[in-house]
């Protein structure tokens, strides 16, 4: 604690402000949502399932990546799908995952959370392939269909984007707290229990 100068006329706001920690006429900014999103990723980058789990969502990141979004529209969605829902993809902007970065995982999930559900009702690699049958020059070999055709099958993947949408609105509710400063270490553990112990058990 630092004593302050005399600078309020009233006596009691002068002994309020001395009450008060280091620099109280400071403009109060206290980061948490950067505590948190920092103390996230230092957890998950630890947790047994989230190494995987985050390169199969780069996976789907690579689909909106180098025209394969048009692609996609114009082969698996517009021949099946009603026109509204190949609408919602293309207007759809995912954000980037070019670091493991909480905040930024959890925001790219929640924009996802919606789209999940049509992109593994119309996924069609055949059909995405047919693209590079009928123009070779469209051969990609930074993506490869197969691979999202089996991430969007696998159970653990489906349970972790779901848990981490479900720990995005937890730390939304948790940042407006004012119980959150002493809670941290409680967030820590939850996340990893949450990951080592729940992930199985929903899956299995």
């Amino acid at each position: 604690m630092v004593p302050l100068p005399n600078l309020a006329e009233d006596p009691h706001e002068t002994e309020q402000l001395n009450s008060q920690p280091f620099l109280p006429k400071a403009l109060l900014v206290p980061g948490m949502l950067h505590v948190m999103s920092n103390g996230l990723q230092h957890v998950t980058s630890q947790l047994t399932y989230f190494d995987h789990w985050f390169d199969q969502l780069q996976v789907i990141e690579q689909l909106w990546k180098n025209g394969r979004l048009l692609r996609f529209i114009n082969y698996c969605l517009k021949p099946a799908a009603p026109e509204h829902i190949a609408a919602m993809f293309f207007q759809r902007k995912l954000g980037s995952l070019y670091v493991k970065r909480w905040n930024e995982v959890s925001r790219f999930c929640l924009r996802l959370a919606d789209l999940l559900p049509y992109l593994k009702a119309f996924w069609n690699a055949d059909a995405f392939n047919s693209a590079n049958k009928m123009n070779a020059s469209s051969a990609d070999s930074e993506f490869d269909p197969g691979k999202l055709t089996a991430i969007l099958q696998d159970a653990m993947f489906s349970a972790c984007h779901v848990l981490v949408i479900s720990i995005g609105d937890w730390q939304s509710e948790f940042n407006s707290s004012r119980f959150f400063k002493w809670h941290i270490q409680f967030a820590s553990i939850y996340i990893m229990f949450i990951f080592q112990l729940l992930v199985p058990a929903y899956c299995f």
